[in-house]
């Protein structure tokens, strides 16, 4: 599978090797109505948010979901972020 940096073009990477080609025109089509609804409503142009975004996102999700179960097995969690090294 070819590397994709973008949400529109991960979609485009994806969608036609699980969908029919007819529904993957159709999911990029609504991707990018979304998006330019979301423009025009905000007055904004688009902004891509990069190529990490969705791996950053999935990242604090995951420590959000591991903290909450850590406190319901009635632990105190506190987080600290990672010591940035100078090396």
């Amino acid at each position: 599978m070819p590397a994709c940096a973008s949400k529109i073009s991960q979609l485009g990477c994806i969608a036609p090797a699980g969908l029919g080609a007819k529904r993957a025109i159709i999911a990029i089509a609504r991707l990018l109505l979304t998006a330019a609804y979301y423009m025009l409503l905000r007055g904004e142009p688009y902004q891509e948010h990069g190529v990490g975004y969705h791996d950053e996102l999935q990242q604090k999700q995951a420590v959000n979901r591991l903290r909450r179960r850590m406190e319901q097995l009635g632990y105190k969690v506190t987080l600290e972020p990672p010591a940035v090294s100078t090396a």
